[in-house]
């Protein structure tokens, strides 16, 4: 299983979308049990997490981007027109 290392910056929302948040430059990703496991790499990964403002700025990134996003009753209730109109 792959893990991601995420701190403090991101908004909590932004875990449902853990495989990408590596991707995106807002996390590290864990993808190996020795990482997951190793004091040094969990070590490394925070300070870098901590260090490095890139992390910070590329997390209020997508948090925007989800901000922007409708909300789920938004959504749900643009489908309940669509259906209506079936």
């Amino acid at each position: 299983m792959t893990r991601n290392v995420l701190f403090g910056h991101a908004s909590i929302e932004l875990l449902v979308r853990l495989p990408s948040i590596g991707a995106a430059g807002a996390g590290i990703t864990m993808d190996s049990a020795e990482k997951q496991n190793g004091v040094h790499e969990i070590r490394k990964a925070t300070l870098e997490l901590l260090d490095n403002p890139i992390h910070a700025r590329n997390a209020r990134r997508l948090r925007d981007e989800m901000r922007a996003m409708p909300s789920p009753g938004d959504t749900v209730a643009g489908l309940e027109r669509l259906t209506a109109a079936f």
